[in-house]
């Protein structure tokens, strides 16, 4: 009965940036390379607080919020949170279901610094609703975004037929694919709340498709945004991009 299935829904967990994630069919399992992506942000972030002045601290990198975009099983929200408990984090997803597994994520691993919403980040007119994100003592999430990460949904449709059949069969299709017709639809979207929302200085980090890298930093680079670069995962594949809102 359970051929096929990934070890880690039949375990009800996975293990991801030195911490042990709640996950199930709601959820996509964390993979290595998001790990890498969240290894990143941290890295540049503390870099910044090094750099800050003392009075600049609630303005930017130590004090600002941190915002997931499609955060799924929350391994990266609570992850940031662990790392960074004065530091609010908000955490988006458009499934209520995988919402239910972050929050329990966040809470068996103590993250008491972290909101969630229920929102799709490509509606036009999405908003952090910050005060109905908030579930008891969460503190504000807002308006000073230092950090916008996401691994949005990047897969083409056409894609599909080369992937694993434990993936297809198992994995939420929700959280991975998007249309051969508009492959970049999620990062044109999580650009432009990343231009509307951070802080000046303030950094992107998102996980990519690496058969899109090049159209990828494009999109970024027009958007505005500087020092857009691109690094490669652990097996050499483009996998990941940080960009600057000036």
């Amino acid at each position: 009965m359970l051929e096929g299935v990934p070890v880690q829904y039949v375990l009800g967990f996975t293990d991801f940036c030195g911490h042990r994630f709640k996950v199930s069919p709601d959820v996509l399992i964390p993979r290595p390379e998001t790990e890498e992506l969240v290894a990143w942000a941290v890295a540049e972030m503390k870099a910044d607080m090094q750099r800050l002045p003392t009075e600049n601290l609630h303005t930017a990198a130590a004090g600002g919020a941190v915002w997931d975009l499609c955060t799924g099983s929350g391994c990266i929200a609570v992850s940031l949170a662990l790392e960074f408990p004065a530091n609010p984090v908000l955490a988006v997803d458009v499934s209520e279901g995988a919402l239910a597994i972050a929050r329990q994520n966040a809470k068996d691993l103590g993250a008491g610094n972290v909101c969630f919403q229920c929102a799709d980040v490509l509606e036009p007119c999405f908003v952090p609703s910050v005060h109905q994100a908030v579930p008891g003592t969460c503190p504000s999430v807002g308006p000073s975004v230092s950090l916008l990460i996401s691994n949005p949904p990047y897969v083409c449709l056409s894609e599909a037929a080369e992937m694993e059949s434990h993936v297809l069969d198992h994995e939420p299709s929700l959280a991975l694919f998007v249309p051969d017709e508009d492959p970049l639809c999620f990062y044109r979207a999580i650009s432009q709340i990343g231009q509307k929302y951070l802080v000046a200085g303030g950094r992107l980090f998102v996980e990519i498709n690496a058969a899109l890298a090049d159209p990828t930093r494009s999109l970024f680079v027009e958007d505005g945004y500087t020092g857009v670069s691109v690094h490669n995962d652990q097996f050499n594949r483009p996998r990941m991009l940080c960009a600057k809102k000036e």
